[in-house]
C-alpha cells in the first residue's frame, strides 16, 4: 500500500544531548536529526483554563515511511509547532510508522 501522494507536511525530529555546566548541574539542547515528509492528521483539541492560564492538548497522527531512527525520546516540529511522542506503531513489515504526538505548550 502506497501512501506517498499524501506525504506533504515537513517533519523534524529532534534529539536531546544532555551535558553538565560550570557548576556541575545537567543542562539539555535539543539538535535536529533529520527532516522527513510525513502525513499530519490532527485528532483532538481541547483548551482549558487552568490556574488562570490557558492550556492547549492538542494530538496528532503522523505517518511517514519507515525509518529504524525513530524513537519515542524524540521530538518532533511541525510548522515551527514542537511535539512529544507518545507513540510509535509500525505498518506491515517495515512500510510505515505511525507517530502519535501531543503538543508541548511550555517550551
Amino acid at each position: 500500500m502506497t501512501f506517498s501522494g499524501r506525504l506533504n507536511d515537513n517533519v523534524t525530529f529532534y534529539t536531546q544531548s544532555v551535558s553538565q555546566d560550570g557548576v556541575g548541574q545537567k543542562t539539555g539542547s535539543w539538535s535536529a536529526d533529520f527532516t522527513v515528509l510525513g502525513e499530519v492528521v490532527w485528532l483532538q483539541g481541547k483548551e482549558r483554563f487552568e490556574a488562570d492560564k490557558l492550556t492547549e492538548d492538542s494530538q496528532v497522527k503522523i505517518r511517514i515511511r519507515w525509518r529504524s531512527d525513530v524513537v519515542i525520546t524524540q521530538r518532533v516540529a511541525i510548522n515551527s509547532v514542537w511535539y512529544d511522542i507518545d507513540s510509535i506503531q509500525e505498518i506491515r513489515r517495515r512500510e510505515a510508522l505511525i507517530i502519535f504526538a501531543k503538543i508541548i505548550t511550555n517550551t
